[in-house]
């Protein structure tokens, strides 16, 4: 390039000279840029037909960090429904706009007592003479390479030579990390003719070891100028894997465990953390379980009950525990501040759905400060009366209860959920007014059911003393259901006779039931007044038990599969209730609950509605607050951990609770070894896990399984015939703007029911069918649920074939991303799984 008095000069994103060039100080470039030909007068016109120097100074970088961001980005400006006019029939209100830059729609809905109404709708724009509008995705994933693109406007009648900058920030820290994002060109230079538009383009790359990316950006031109600021979430390129050991240390004894895995370790793999929980009562076990429920992303009948039947254990447990309540109070005052990150509700629910052991990341105190805050009662209070009124909502006409919304009746999940409130009845002092409102419907529904297929299958008996024959699964499972409510809506005439059937028939069969069938009809039978049967059958599966120190108590014979009545965890909580309440046999339950806490995995258990069967089931028993302070010596290795870690964990020791942390640094191959000695006249419950990360380009597909999927991404074309679908290669690549077909293939070899499937997506696509709704195709029914970071399908049930599936995504950014994998698996056996193998998605730039 020769530069000579033709040459162009912006500085500092204005058009200057070579004479104010000649002024600036070297130590005050920050940066000079070249322009020539094609691409100088792309920008700046024939003016710059001789090239172009663009030079940035550090008055430019003071001026920029002084333009106000627009930070509140809400798409609801108010929603006002309660408004009422004065005498005069006037109505006014007042409200904050949001700074979204956007065309917005103003509804209103009006009426009078007569029921006559009235409809007025506008439309309102909010804009700036200068406007900068970013293209960001929805998350960040780490690894990813990713083109941001901002769209510059110019509304005013003149034309506008400016720059633009683009900033990183540490959502937890609020650090600087634009070096780490290898955004260190992130100053453009603009020019914008007239009511025109401009790109400004940013190639970043997302670091590893972030929650969240604040961005800022900002562009200003004269006296006019504008900015956005926002939090992003980054999303893991790992997986979490955990080992565990359950502890159960009988009164006065001493007993040893080793992890093998960690003490003979020669990979490479990356930790997380090593947990050690132990506690003289298995309520505090319960209530660390609480939290998952309470902040289960899904919204199906299910998990919505368990979300009430979370915060309802909660009020329970605190307000009948003075030391409790008290330990939260003192985590309470002793915890930091929360970060910009955990105060956005949006993005802490994706950030736990999609990464939820970031929150290990914290230090003791706010970990303890945040399930403090969760169970603080007024809180719980709330949130309790909306969960129940969002569950009364899912409740149909009839009284019965869908999986998802728009799907059939399900009486199973019905059942389900009467049962678990009649365990709230059980468990709680406080009054029922509530829950009589869903099972003053549920309870009708499930009789009449049971009478329609009774009347059924008598209608072929020739004799009417003749046994009739019952399905164990559904049939023992609604008289277990209706035994929690005899008092509340006694049984009918015709309810009574048809009863008495099914528990004589049960009373002869038992001994050909399943482990769970048994423990039904136990329960079924001792609450119907048949308790020397149900004594029978307790003492029978006493006999039939497997015991060991390591496992304790439990049946060889409770084996998982695809139905929702071959649940090992859901089995083994039933059989603690049936033998603490028949025979009140403790020794059995204390024996019982180890194998319960060896399938405990750190916070929960593995699903939903097993963790709440769980939790039921350590609370039957368990009053003995003793000290594990002064009764409890516990060794890793050589070191004594009593001296150290638990005099940091004082109060909350006394109350015969402790919860011991070691972070990725902390964590060594000698801690594999761990010795408790109990000292206590009480039995000790706890577990030791160890996590560490495995990458998600590590992951094969398994396809070979019971239950498959695989996905397929097509590029969809119009063309003169139609949609035309090309697989994506490397000769179809992709660019921003494309439609591309998620094409998901499920091959079931045999019936499955309550199957989930998460299509995990790259943060450069953006979901077209943004609403969720039940489905049908091809004779499968599916609630489908688009989130920030996947698409998730649901299905009541899969019969045996093969299903194909395909919804539309649109390309947002370009760069190299990660697209995740898929996976498939039972929602409450989530051990029967299957998934797709990781890709890697390019998308090329337009510019």
């Amino acid at each position: 390039m020769v530069v000579d008095s033709s040459t162009l000069y912006i500085i500092d994103g204005e058009v200057s000279s070579e004479n104010d060039f000649s002024k600036i100080n070297p130590s005050d470039l920050v940066a000079i840029d070249f322009l020539t030909g094609d691409r100088a007068k792309a920008q700046y016109g024939n003016k710059a037909a001789n090239g172009v120097i663009i030079i940035t100074t550090k008055k430019a970088l003071e001026v920029l960090t002084q333009v106000k961001a627009r930070k509140n980005l809400s798409e609801t400006a108010f929603f006002l429904p309660d408004l009422k006019t004065d005498s005069k029939g006037k109505v006014s209100f007042n409200f904050t706009s949001p700074e979204a830059l956007t065309a917005w729609k103003f509804r209103l809905l009006a009426h009078n007592k007569d029921a006559v109404s009235g409809y007025l709708e506008k439309s309102v724009i909010t804009q700036k003479e200068l406007m900068v509008l970013p293209n960001f995705p929805r998350f960040f994933r780490e690894k990813d390479t990713i083109v941001i693109s901002a769209k510059i406007s110019n509304i005013t009648a003149d034309t506008k030579t400016g720059i633009a900058s683009l900033q990183f920030f540490d959502a937890v820290t609020m650090q600087p990390i634009d070096a780490k994002m290898l955004n260190a060109k992130n100053i453009k230079n603009f020019t914008i003719p007239a009511y025109g538009n401009t790109t400004a383009n940013w190639t970043i790359t997302i670091p590893d070891g972030l929650q969240g990316i604040q961005y800022k950006i900002v562009a200003k031109s004269g006296n006019f100028s504008d900015g956005e600021e926002s939090i992003l979430p980054v999303l893991t390129n790992t997986m979490l894997v955990t080992e565990s050991i359950p502890i159960w240390v009988r009164e006065n004894s001493t007993k040893e465990y080793t992890f093998e895995n960690l003490k003979n370790n020669t990979s490479t793999l990356k930790n997380h953390q090593f947990t050690l929980e132990y506690t003289s009562n298995p309520t505090w076990l319960a209530l660390q379980s609480l939290p998952y429920l309470m902040e289960y992303e899904h919204e199906c009948a299910e998990q919505t009950f368990a979300r009430y039947y979370a915060n309802a254990l909660a009020s329970e447990i605190i307000t009948s525990n003075p030391k409790i309540a008290a330990v939260f109070e003192n985590w309470k005052k002793n915890g930091k501040l929360n970060s910009k990150l955990e105060e956005n509700e949006e993005l802490k629910s994706l950030i736990l759905a999609e990464t939820p052991w970031l929150n290990d990341a914290q230090s003791e105190d706010e970990k303890k400060k945040n399930l403090a805050l969760l169970f603080d009662l007024e809180k719980m209070k709330t949130s309790q009366e909306a969960t129940f009124q969002k569950l009364k909502q899912k409740q149909k006409s009839s009284g019965a209860f869908g999986w998802f919304d728009g799907g059939n009746e399900s009486e199973y999940i019905t059942r389900h959920i009467l049962a678990g409130l009649g365990h709230l009845e059980k468990l709680s002092s406080k009054d029922t007014a509530d829950i009589d409102k869903i099972t003053k419907t549920g309870v009708p529904f499930l009789d009449n059911k049971f009478l329609e297929y009774h009347k059924s299958r008598t209608e072929n008996l020739k004799s009417s003393n003749k046994l009739i024959w019952i399905n164990p699964y559904s049939d023992l499972h609604y008289l277990y259901t209706r035994s929690f409510y005899l008092e509340k809506y006694p049984l009918s005439d015709t309810l009574k006779k048809a009863a008495k059937l099914y528990l004589e028939t049960a009373k002869k069969d038992w001994l050909n039931y399943s482990i769970y069938e048994k423990g039904l009809a136990a329960l079924t039978l001792n609450r119907f007044g048949e308790k020397e049967s149900a004594k029978k059958i307790i003492e029978s599966l006493k006999e039939t038990a497997s015991n060991n120190e390591d496992w304790g108590m439990y049946w060889i014979a409770n084996k998982a599969g695809w139905y929702w009545y071959q649940a090992p965890i859901e089995t083994q909580a039933l059989l603690i209730e049936a033998f603490s309440e028949i025979n009140n046999d403790t020794k059995s339950v204390d024996a019982m609950k180890v194998w319960l806490l060896k399938n405990k995995q750190t916070k929960n258990w593995p699903t939903t509605k097993s963790t709440t069967e769980a939790i039921y089931a350590l609370l039957m028993q368990g009053t003995d607050w003793l000290s594990v302070k002064d009764n409890t010596v516990i060794k890793l290795g050589d070191e004594k951990i009593i001296t150290k870690k638990l005099v940091e964990n004082e109060k909350e020791s006394e109350t015969g609770y402790i919860k011991l942390n070691w972070k990725a640094d902390e964590v060594k191959k000698e801690m594999a070894s761990i010795k408790i000695q109990n000292k206590s006249k009480v039995v000790g419950f706890g577990g030791v896990y160890w996590q560490y990360f495995e990458g998600l380009d590590k992951i094969k597909n398994n396809s070979g399984t019971v239950l498959s999927v695989l996905k397929e991404l097509y590029l969809k074309k119009n063309t003169l015939k139609g949609d035309e679908l090309v697989k994506i290669s490397s000769k179809n690549s992709l660019k921003t703007g494309d439609l591309v077909t998620v094409r998901l293939i499920i091959n079931a070899k045999e019936d499955t029911e309550y199957i989930h499937l998460k299509d995990m997506r790259a943060s450069c696509f953006e979901p077209v069918d943004v609403l969720s709704e039940y489905r049908y195709k091809d004779g499968l029914g599916y609630y489908m649920s688009t989130k920030d970071a996947a698409t998730h399908f649901f299905f009541d049930q899969i019969n045996k074939g093969t299903y194909v599936l395909e919804y539309d995504i649109r390309v947002n950014n370009s760069g190299e991303f990660s697209n995740g994998i898929t996976t498939i698996q039972s929602m409450y056996a989530p051990e029967f799984t299957s998934h797709t193998k990781g890709i890697k998605i390019k998308v090329n730039s337009n510019f």
